[in-house]
């Protein structure tokens, strides 16, 4: 048997049903949710009505807000410590006519220390406010709010989004 192949590995076993919707800035789980870091196991506890993160897990800096007609993807993820973390990615134009994106918005880069949990796609349109993730509400005038619960990365982002 090829052991090299066994090694390692950073993804969820159990889907959480991440939500975060309605006229709030808060998030909930469904379950708690079994994940893997680098090949170890931890789980978290369901969470209910949780402030989202405020900051990126990687630049530790707020949170870059869209503009109208803008789109971008944030993932979720779970730390060793079972503290929930948020990823932006680069912002995208959307077209201002069709509302329909130009191109799709990148994964962000992920640590080695956090593990996906759930990708959720942002789109403004021309009629939004700037929005900014953990301070707007998820249903903000002009925002299309998108999640998909993941196990791992898909290898491109999934169609979350249309116009």
């Amino acid at each position: 048997m090829n052991t090299g192949k066994m090694e390692g590995g950073t993804f969820a076993t159990g889907s959480g049903l991440l939500t975060a919707t309605g006229t709030e800035t808060l998030y909930d789980t469904t379950v708690a949710i079994p994940y893997c870091i680098n090949g170890i196991g931890y789980s978290f506890a369901t969470k209910n009505s949780q402030a989202s993160p405020a900051v990126d897990a990687v630049t530790g800096a707020a949170f870059v807000p869209l503009a109208a007609d803008e789109a971008c993807c944030f993932v979720w993820c779970v730390d060793a410590n079972a503290a929930i973390k948020a990823v932006q990615g680069s912002i995208v134009d959307v077209d201002g006519d069709t509302d329909v994106r130009v191109v799709d918005p990148p994964y962000p880069m992920i640590p080695a220390t956090l593990c996906p949990i759930a990708v959720q796609v942002i789109q403004t349109a021309g009629t939004s406010s700037a929005w900014t993730f953990g301070s707007s509400n998820w249903d903000a005038t002009g925002v299309t709010d998108v999640i998909v619960n993941v196990f791992a990365l898909p290898s491109r982002l999934i169609n979350t989004v249309t116009s």
